[in-house]
């Protein structure tokens, strides 16, 4: 397993190269290796992925493996993010099969037990609220780490050449373990994450979903509105075309945070439901494939910077 690089070895010119110079000297694309463990590299110049750019970069020829230790092996690298953290999120590891142990808001926080305002006894004394607990800075942090360590994740397993990272890793949370595929959902997989949704085990299921947003509309009732994301990508079936959506209060996350275009990342508890669209005959039209998730806080929300690389 091995993840893209960014700079490598040339045995034509005797030092370190950067992709970008390679690509702008595309004679210098033979005689490339690893500039870590000299194990031989190749170089592939940057390019569109469904609506994302993907930089110019070099990544291992086929049969090749970098060396375990080195810092371009997938399994290394996702075995040091693991041991770094801090707050054990590291559930297992076993014959290189990942367990992470992740944490998110799944309710509003005052369902939480979010602060009130304390009472005072006869001593002057402040008396908490009795059936009240806080939900403390420290927590919320947490939950911002697990969207950090969950971007890791994805930039790991996105990276993996191989394609065998993500069936390494497995995610636990809200006492569920959810493999990799079925937990992360770009754009072109919103039809896999409804049918998985759709699962009749399910009720609501945590799971992340990355897009870019298409319109924000509030409702006529209420201060609740919905991002919605752009279509995924369609099934041969041209009338049955996947739908994401966000649901979320103003007094959560105002609206104002979302604009279209946006790339965005959430992480929520998610249900899925089949809608129609009919002509004036009554015919059915298009068929909606819907992904509802409910957001309570900002740091279920990652929002891509324009110049962020993806």
């Amino acid at each position: 397993m091995a993840v893209k690089m960014k700079t490598a070895y040339s045995k034509m010119k005797n030092q370190d190269v950067t992709a970008k110079y390679v690509e702008e000297h595309p004679q210098l694309k033979e005689g490339l290796e690893c500039h870590k463990c000299r194990k031989d590299v190749s170089h592939k110049n940057g390019h569109f992925r469904a609506e994302a750019w993907i930089p110019t970069h070099f990544t291992r020829k086929p049969g090749v493996n970098h060396e375990e230790w080195c810092k371009y092996n997938t399994i290394g690298q996702v075995t040091v993010l693991a041991k770094k953290s801090d707050d054990n999120i590291l559930e297992s590891v076993k014959k290189n099969k990942f367990t992470f142990r992740l944490t998110m808001i799944h309710e509003p926080l005052k369902d939480l037990g979010k602060q009130s305002t304390p009472s005072t006894n006869k001593s002057g004394n402040t008396n908490p609220p009795k059936n009240k607990s806080y939900v403390s800075k420290g927590k919320l942090s947490s939950y911002l780490a697990t969207m950090q360590k969950i971007l890791e994740l994805r930039k790991a397993v996105e990276d993996d050449d191989s394609n065998e990272l993500e069936s390494s890793i497995e995610i636990q949370m809200y006492g569920k373990k959810i493999k990799w595929p079925n937990f992360y959902y770009n754009q072109e997989k919103y039809l896999d994450a409804y049918n998985y949704l759709k699962s009749p085990e399910f009720k609501r299921h945590p799971i992340c979903i990355e897009g870019i947003v298409n319109k924000v509309i509030s409702f006529k009732q209420g201060d609740r509105y919905a991002v919605n994301l752009r279509f995924g990508k369609k099934d041969k079936n041209i009338e049955q075309i996947p739908a994401a959506s966000i649901l979320i209060s103003q007094n959560d996350i105002p609206s104002e945070t979302f604009e279209p275009g946006q790339h965005i990342v959430v992480c929520a508890l998610c249900t899925a439901n089949e809608g129609e669209q009919k002509d004036n005959n009554g015919k059915i039209i298009n068929k909606y494939f819907n992904i509802r998730a409910s957001l309570y806080h900002k740091n279920q929300l990652v929002i891509f910077k324009e110049d962020e690389e993806l």
